[in-house]
């Protein structure tokens, strides 16, 4: 009998790519405590109206380079931009929590 590797059995396309697969955005406060909500899509619209009913105004936010959170720039939220392809963390700020939820 032959093993099959985890990256071998997963089938489609992972991430915002995936096609077929229900999209889930997810909120991780540094305390641990997460909030996820199955959403629609994954635009500016749909993602600013979680944030702003779920996230107290002058938090720090940290977020991926995805380009919908480009509103955050102009928002009432302290607003930091990790970029993956430089760097995983400024220093001890990452977003590597919400992606291991």
């Amino acid at each position: 009998m032959k093993a099959i590797s985890e990256e071998s059995a997963r089938i489609g396309k992972r991430g915002r790519e995936a096609i077929g697969k229900v999209p889930v955005f997810g909120l991780l406060k540094r305390s641990g405590k997460v909030y996820a909500q199955v959403i629609i899509d994954a635009q500016t619209d749909m993602l600013m109206s979680v944030i702003l009913e779920k996230v107290v105004p002058d938090s720090i936010i940290y977020t991926d380079g995805f380009g919908t959170y480009n509103a955050l720039d102009v928002s009432k939220f302290k607003y930091y931009r990790i970029n993956h392809s430089k760097n995983f963390a400024r220093k001890h700020n990452h977003i590597d929590g919400i992606e291991n939820f």
